[in-house]
């Protein structure tokens, strides 16, 4: 059976704008006062959508992921208590580290299948490991599990840890919209997401506070992105770039 269907593809670039955001290291922004700046954004779509800010300094790190379920985690597992972890956008290596009580076996998948990658057994650890130039955001899901092969039925306990190489987050820039992204290692994070409709502008406001120190010259970018929060994925819709001293 086949459905015919249609559509376009455009290159036009996002209908997105800003104001008063630092682009030079001649701007001198001083330590511990705030200094505002806006976005401005246009629903181009024909659905509502949820728009958010995403701040980030330039340069990728290792960052140590919150997780749900991670911790004296029973084995069998359970469908209701899966080891998970959010992980942010600009992302390109993921790995999940599983200690259990007895020799395991561990997957690893993103929320809807692809990518999935199989962890490296020893003993009882696994490690599993995945690079992209830019790894699917979301949830990801981990499901250890007891290696057999079994005669009588096996129990036992894995603890689970995550890492992602993406860049920092910048607490220093808050946003009215929140950035839902940063729940990945701040569980105190917020979101309250520009809700648009089609054809509708609206306005985020930035606030920068710097806090490195006198002499420190800021360079990071701002995310521009959209979410679904029943697929917990969007898209990115721009980056744009910041750069200031602090004076």
């Amino acid at each position: 059976m086949t459905e015919p269907f249609t559509g376009s593809i455009s290159f036009a670039a996002p209908a997105v704008t800003s104001s008063g955001i630092p682009g030079s290291p001649k701007a001198v922004l001083p330590a511990g006062q705030p200094v505002t700046a806006t976005i401005t954004v246009t629903n181009t779509g024909n659905t509502a959508k949820d728009f958010v800010t995403d701040p980030r300094l330039n340069g990728k790190v290792l960052q140590e992921l919150l997780g749900s379920d991670v911790n004296n985690v029973a084995l069998p597992l359970s469908l209701r208590a899966q080891p998970n972890w959010l992980v942010p956008t600009n992302t390109n290596a993921l790995e999940v580290a599983a200690q259990g009580t007895v020799p395991i076996t561990m997957d690893v998948s993103w929320a809807f299948g692809d990518p999935d990658f199989l962890g490296r057994s020893f003993g009882n650890n696994s490690v599993a490991a995945f690079a992209a130039p830019a790894v699917a955001p979301g949830f990801f899901f981990a499901l250890p599990e007891a290696t057999g092969p079994f005669t009588t039925g096996t129990t036992g306990t894995v603890n689970l840890a995550a890492v992602a190489n993406t860049n920092p987050f910048d607490t220093a820039v808050t946003s009215t919209s929140g950035d839902v992204w940063a729940f990945s290692v701040d569980p105190n994070a917020t979101y309250s997401p520009l809700t648009l409709a089609p054809g509708q502008t609206g306005t985020i406001t930035l606030r920068f506070t710097p806090s490195a120190p006198k002499g420190t010259v800021v360079h990071g970018f701002i995310g521009v992105d959209t979410l679904n929060l029943a697929t917990v994925s969007g898209d990115e819709l721009v980056n744009i770039p910041y750069t200031y001293k602090v004076g």
